[in-house]
């Protein structure tokens, strides 16, 4: 009868990203879904390849959700082996972490290896004393486990290599070891602290590395497999819809089959919106093309959750920034989507004082164009530039039309009766 393993990473309890409890239950719910296909499909143990927790301070709602889901496995007799991750690790000095709590409650086994004098040790199990580095399980399973040692990984690995030969029975059992750690190679914008040739000392004694760290599902060398988050951590990562776990069999004759079964975990809908704004003059003209660009738009999805909207502006604004309304914007995306967050990323840029010679401006649009652009270069004005433009362009027409000086000082006290006088201050610290 075959036996299957089921390998899984980084589920992040307690993210409340964007700082949204709704975001907080996702990461919950993506957790719990993993277990209860974990006993649907009759998994024997799972290998949770690290960052459970989404930080070492945990709150009583979050350990909540860790152990509501530990007990359901452990009922159903799903052993999990897990190894310690970068985001879970105990506080400087403070000599258990959070797994060593859930190890203490007899719901999951943490393994690492341990040095004395300088050399790495792999020691068995003890479910005494609730430490160790390996393992054994039926079949012939051995499991061998390091937490995160972030730039010290080589070298812990090649001693690790030298450990595991040495383990009693070595070349007689199918070892899978157990790594948090990210591989070159994968992501752009990420250095990942392991090569292949890294990994190339364990090829005669590993049969399978159960990677975790980096978010992205990926695959090297046909035997070390990450099976990315089991739920998105950023609008980037949504687009990893193969992200959840992997489901590993061992067939009758005791061997593994490679590679594992690939199982996503849907997760919130994420909605990735792009919007160009060189060819737009006008703050209206921009509201509608982004009306249209949600109306193209579709979530691609029957999930009933609402979806996180995320509008990226880009080009160059042919009108104020300070006529940019984020507002507005955000109105029109919860109109169109019902999201449960919009998140706008203005990318846009300003060469000050250029202006396209082919918009449709009036003289008051064009002079008002220039000065704000003007005004928006000081910093101490940034927040004022709009006012300080229309009082600008209000006093020329007031003057140019012989206006009493009186009234225009008069607007220009009210001016300041509402705004303040943003020079006074620096003049005053300069006495």
């Amino acid at each position: 009868m075959a036996w299957t393993l089921l390998h899984a990473a980084d589920a992040h309890l307690g993210y409340a990203q964007y700082g949204l409890k709704k975001r907080q239950q996702d990461f919950a719910r993506a957790f719990a879904t993993m277990a209860q296909e974990a006993i649907a499909q009759d998994v024997r143990a799972v290998l949770f390849a690290g960052d459970l927790f989404h930080k070492r301070t945990v709150d009583a709602n979050t350990l909540y959700q860790a152990v509501s889901v530990l007990q359901m496995l452990r009922d159903a007799g799903i052993q999990v082996i897990a190894v310690e991750g970068n985001h879970e690790r105990a506080h400087f000095r403070e000599p258990l972490s959070w797994l060593d709590f859930l190890a203490q409650m007899d719901l999951l086994v943490p393994l690492t290896p341990e040095y004395h004098q300088g050399k790495l040790a792999l020691l068995p199990w003890d479910a005494r004393e609730r430490r160790g580095g390996y393992i054994d399980l039926p079949h012939r399973l051995r499991i061998v486990g390091c937490r995160y040692v972030g730039a010290s990984t080589p070298a812990v690995v090649t001693d690790l290599a030298q450990a595991i030969a040495q383990l009693p029975e070595a070349d007689s059992r199918h070892t899978i070891l157990m790594l948090h750690a990210g591989m070159e190679g994968v992501l752009d914008a990420y250095s990942g602290t392991l090569r292949e040739s890294d990994l190339l000392p364990l090829q005669n004694w590993v049969e399978y590395v159960a990677l975790g760290h980096i978010h992205k599902p990926y695959q090297r060398l046909g035997w070390a497999f990450n099976p990315g988050s089991l739920e998105a951590n950023s609008v980037v990562e949504s687009q990893w819809t193969d992200r959840g776990y992997l489901l590993l069999e061992i067939d009758e004759e005791d061997s593994l089959r490679l590679p594992p079964k690939r199982v996503p975990v849907p997760g919130r809908p994420f909605l990735r919106l792009d919007c160009s704004v060189d060819d737009i003059q006008r703050p209206t003209a921009l509201w509608d093309r982004v009306r249209g660009i949600a109306n193209e738009a579709t979530v691609g999805t029957d999930d009933p959750r609402r979806p996180v909207v995320e509008l990226t502006l880009r080009g160059q604004l042919g009108f104020p920034r300070a006529a940019l309304d984020v507002d507005r914007i955000e109105a029109i995306l919860d109109e169109a989507f019902d999201p449960l967050t919009v998140r706008i990323h203005d990318l846009t840029t300003i060469e000050p004082g250029e202006i396209d010679i082919g918009a449709e401006l009036t003289r008051r649009e064009l002079a008002h164009h220039v000065l704000s652009e003007m005004i928006s270069q000081d910093t101490r004005l940034g927040a004022l530039a709009e006012p300080m433009t229309d009082l600008a362009l209000s006093i020329q027409e007031l003057a140019l039309a012989d206006s009493d000086p009186a009234s225009i000082v008069a607007g220009l006290e009210r001016w300041q009766s509402e705004h303040g006088r943003p020079f006074a201050e620096a003049a005053e610290s300069e006495l």
